[in-house]
């Protein structure tokens, strides 16, 4: 089952606690942050692989800070390795960080996953039985334990085998522990042997106390680590992708239109130590009060520049358009520059929820040419060279929702004179361009490399995407770039200001025409949006 975002509510979607994770399936796990505890178990599975050794790792963890996502991660990418038997090493397989050892070498993942068992328990007092019960036919496979919330009594009533009532008596003496201790440290001598124990616990005492009687038993046997926890880049990283991935409206959004306090209360949870689901709240809790709080005018979003060569003369607003128009900076003549407001992604982008992430943060502004432009465009003669820059620096500037009324009649004005004096070459003769159909483009880009010196470059912030002409370059949000609780740097650090151009040709400008274009190129900025 897949948790379906409810129009109705005001909060995000987010998984309040692991157990649940199998609801959220677009939620993407985070690995880098574990490489030190990867690499311990990776050594004492070395020793049970080469030589035949038991080993236990206890590992000390708070609530809400990823235990029992290690335990369902490990067990998952065990599994799928042993049934995939892929054949390539998979930095985002977590079984493969522990059994490919620092050369990351599938020869050794392959051998460890066909030699290997593993095996996730949890409230299961009858574990160690079960467990024995299959080795016993299989004294040439190593195993790998996962008990995850060790500290519960189904693990140490497995052990000795005591009821619950008699367990209740004991489970506070020295010498019940001590008789715990014993007879783990003999079955991992005997009919565990062969066994790397992983235990997980948020009880801290607990396992210092176990770790010290195991080694009254046998030193060395037991090593107790804490969990390591993602540091506060990496944490906001993890919450922000995934609040992308799995909502409507992106982390941004939900921050932007937070009020003073909340937005102070996310930077606090998410620079401090509070734990992923409190980083999530504190974001859910942002986005559920804003309609109360945000007082003012929109934000200014992240905007895509499609610019749209038609074969006409003069302009008039395409038919089937979608969306819902925003302002008109210009319509003059064969010329036109419209911003949309919402509803623009529907029909390029089929999932409702994709569409509301874009539109959360990004706007899309439409720019018309005619064949005026494209015979300067095409034109040999120089002199249109610089009416051609011009009018690229004149698109470049996105006037947001805070424009003076008399700006935007400024730049009105200055893109009605800049078309009334445009310089037309009718020497060129614009049906041959389209009448070549596709290939145009090969036309049109080529002589766009000569205008726009970064056109068709590479920027940063793109994934492996190259938008046809960068201006501002994308950056993930992040509410700790700011560097303080203060108002002022927070708004400033999350501010939107990326800034893209794309390009086609269209013998015919309408709507269905422009969103079959869009299809193709929309999906890249989803994409860029909630994976980073």
């Amino acid at each position: 089952m897949v948790v379906a975002q409810t129009p109705n509510y005001q909060g995000i979607i987010f998984p309040e606690r692991a157990e649940r994770l199998k609801e959220f399936g677009a939620y993407r796990v985070f690995l880098d942050h574990w490489d030190e505890l990867s690499l311990s178990l990776g050594e004492k599975f070395e020793g049970v692989a080469l030589r035949g050794e038991s080993r236990i790792l206890a590992v000390h963890g708070e609530q809400g800070r990823g235990k029992t996502l290690f335990a369902q991660q490990l067990t998952k990418d065990f599994e799928r390795t042993k049934k995939e038997r892929s054949n390539i090493y998979e930095p985002n397989n977590l079984w493969h960080r522990i059994s490919g050892g620092t050369e990351k070498d599938i020869s050794l993942v392959s051998s460890a996953t066909n030699n290997a068992v593993c095996i996730h328990i949890e409230d299961n007092e009858k574990w160690i039985e079960e467990i024995t019960s299959q080795m016993k036919g299989n004294r040439d496979r190593n195993y790998i334990i996962i008990a995850d919330n060790a500290e519960r009594a189904y693990f140490r009533q497995g052990l000795v085998g005591v009821s619950v009532s008699d367990f209740l008596n004991l489970q506070d003496r020295p010498d019940f522990l001590a008789m715990v201790a014993q007879k783990l440290v003999h079955s991992l001598r005997t009919s565990m042997a062969r066994c790397l124990l992983v235990l997980l616990s948020n009880n801290e005492i607990f396992l210092g106390n176990l770790e010290s009687a195991v080694s009254a038993q046998h030193a060395g046997l037991l090593e107790f680590k804490p969990l390591p926890v993602p540091g506060s880049q990496a944490k906001e990283a993890i919450v922000r992708i995934n609040t992308n991935r799995l909502n409507k409206i992106s982390y941004w959004y939900c921050l932007d239109k937070a009020g003073p306090d909340d937005k102070k209360a996310a930077y606090v949870a998410l620079s401090g130590a509070e734990s992923f689901p409190a980083s999530f709240q504190a974001v859910n809790t942002a986005i559920r009060r804003a309609a109360a709080v945000r007082i003012g005018r929109p934000a200014k979003k992240n905007v895509i520049s499609l610019v749209v060569l038609g074969n006409y003369e003069k302009y008039s607003r395409p038919s089937g358009l979608a969306g819902e128009i925003d302002t008109v900076d210009v319509e003059h003549k064969w010329f036109a520059s419209v911003k949309m407001k919402s509803n623009w992604a529907k029909g390029a982008i089929i999932d409702e929820r994709e569409q509301g992430l874009l539109e959360s943060e990004w706007q899309l502004r439409y720019v018309f040419l005619g064949n005026p432009f494209v015979r300067s465009l095409l034109s040999s003669n120089s002199t249109h060279l610089s009416q051609l820059r011009a009018i690229f620096d004149f698109l470049k500037p996105v006037y947001g929702p805070g424009t003076l009324a008399t700006t935007r009649d400024d730049v009105a004005r200055e893109g009605v004179r800049m078309i009334d004096s445009w310089q037309d070459d009718m020497t060129v003769n614009a049906n041959d361009f389209w009448k070549m159909g596709q290939v145009r483009s090969t036309v049109y880009e080529k002589r766009l490399s000569d205008i726009l010196p970064d056109y068709n470059k590479n920027a940063d912030g793109f994934l492996s995407y190259r938008p046809d002409l960068t201006i501002i370059p994308f950056q993930p949000c992040s509410i700790l770039k700011s560097g303080s609780p203060d108002q002022v740097a927070i708004n400033t650090a999350i501010r939107r200001d990326a800034h893209v151009f794309e390009f086609c040709a269209l013998n015919s400008v309408d709507g269905n025409a422009i969103q079959n274009y869009l299809s193709k190129k929309l999906p890249n900025y989803v994409a860029i949006t909630q994976e980073q």
